[in-house]
């Protein structure tokens, strides 16, 4: 009975594939991250909960990019007070699927910057 169960086993083994070398493109809608910080400046500490998601829209150089927006909550236990803030747009993403690399548009530079690149593997370098 060992000797069928076993020789099943690696079959199976044997036979699994892995989904390592799939592309899963990036979301570019319904897709939400939440963050926790924590931090202390020398005289407060602080703690920020917040939410990152897509907001509008843009079109910047033929390209359309997508508005990342992040709000959340913030505190101080040593200080006090807290409240809840809003940033309209923290970063500027565009994805090119057939390079399957994310790019981010760096205002003050007015060009795009490589913000992922999913092709890399172990021990590459990346700049």
């Amino acid at each position: 009975m060992k000797t069928p169960l076993l020789l099943l086993f690696t079959l199976l083994t044997l036979s699994a594939t892995a989904q390592t070398s799939v592309y899963h493109p990036f979301p570019e809608s319904n897709a939400f991250w939440c963050g926790y910080e924590q931090w202390y400046d020398g005289s407060c500490d602080h703690t920020a909960r917040f939410t990152t998601y897509f907001g509008t829209d843009t079109l910047i150089n033929g390209f359309i990019y997508h508005k990342l927006i992040k709000s959340g909550y913030e505190y101080s236990s040593i200080c006090g007070g807290g409240g809840y803030y809003y940033y309209p747009a923290i970063a500027i993403i565009r994805q090119d699927t057939l390079l399957h690399k994310v790019f981010m548009y760096d205002t003050s530079l007015a060009r795009d910057t490589t913000f992922y690149d999913f092709n890399l593997v172990v021990g590459d370098t990346f700049r």
